[in-house]
């Protein structure tokens, strides 16, 4: 997705549609964003690549927040990632809006590197990928799945589970969106590539070789063991939080105008 937050996803990054829903299902309350965030954040896969002279021994495909070196500079990202004074402790981000009928979910996914294991592919610094998430409002709390959108650089990927009502149209459905179940709840499962760090639901992307397998939670940040770690809790953050990266969209050292990563 090359080092910026996908400009398609701009509409998540803080803006709360249907304002005027002032009752206890709405996404202007924080609690209730990370209730929702965690109710359906993905179990996600990252393959992982442990040979390359960029691949940190597997470290580069981990997943980790956009400061996780203590700064919000993110021009010294790619050196910090192999440095053993940064664990990369694994974070993700989520964005909730709504509307009167559904709330719209974006999971996003940071890595240090964009990397390559050879010559004929282009690397650089930092990295960013998500999933929208479409819940119907279904007269339940948490509300209902009903499908999932990636992108994999300039491409679309669609993605239903079994039990939606949604059917292809103007776009197509490109596959399930597989479920798995978690501290109760069934939860939409989602892989990346290593290297590129391309997103998809799973299996249509798959852990090929060695691997992370990352579980949400809402207040800890655990470090992969090693590059095929197959329990590890990643932290969800709120976008649109108090501190959170729309709050600093403003700073230039850290996003340029287009929101974008320098």
């Amino acid at each position: 997705m090359g080092s910026r937050f996908p400009e398609r996803f701009a509409l998540v990054l803080g803006l709360t549609l249907g304002s005027s829903l002032a009752h206890a299902q709405s996404a202007t309350d924080t609690g209730f964003r990370a209730q929702l965030a965690l109710r359906y954040a993905p179990i996600h896969h990252q393959d992982v690549h442990v040979d390359g002279r960029h691949a940190l021994g597997g470290a580069a495909d981990f997943i980790s927040a956009y400061d996780f070196d203590g700064d919000r500079d993110p021009s010294n990202n790619w050196d910090h990632a192999g440095s053993p004074r940064y664990p990369l402790a694994a974070h993700g981000y989520y964005s909730v809006v709504e509307t009167t009928t559904h709330w719209f979910i974006t999971y996003q996914f940071f890595h240090p590197r964009d990397w390559s294991s050879t010559f004929f592919e282009t690397e650089h610094e930092n990295d960013s990928e998500g999933v929208l998430l479409a819940v119907a409002r279904d007269g339940s709390r948490l509300g209902a799945l009903r499908a999932a959108v990636t992108v994999v650089h300039a491409d679309f990927y669609s993605y239903v589970p079994e039990n939606s009502r949604w059917r292809s149209g103007d776009e197509d459905v490109d596959g399930k969106l597989s479920l798995r179940e978690y501290e109760g709840a069934l939860h939409p499962v989602t892989a990346q590539e290593a290297e590129t760090h391309a997103l998809k639901a799973w299996p249509y992307y798959r852990i090929r070789r060695q691997g992370v397998v990352y579980y949400p939670s809402l207040t800890t940040a655990e470090v992969p063991a090693g590059p095929d770690d197959r329990a590890v809790r990643y932290q969800l953050h709120d976008l649109a939080g108090p501190g959170g990266l729309w709050q600093r969209r403003g700073e230039r050292q850290l996003l340029t105008a287009r929101g974008e990563f320098p």
